[in-house]
């Protein structure tokens, strides 16, 4: 909720930091990458 209550006021990179979400390191990236390949996967399943 104080993510989404701090609107723009805050650098996303400090706001997150806050949040304990290091958006510096790449297991963040990767993890969001992985979700979307598997959101494409199920998504060709369905074709």
């Amino acid at each position: 909720m104080e993510i989404l209550a701090a609107g723009g006021s805050v650098a996303p990179v400090e706001l997150l930091s806050q949040a304990g979400i290091d958006v510096t390191q790449a297991a963040f990236w990767q993890g969001g990458f992985d979700v979307i390949e598997e959101m494409v996967t199920a998504l060709e399943k369905l074709a």
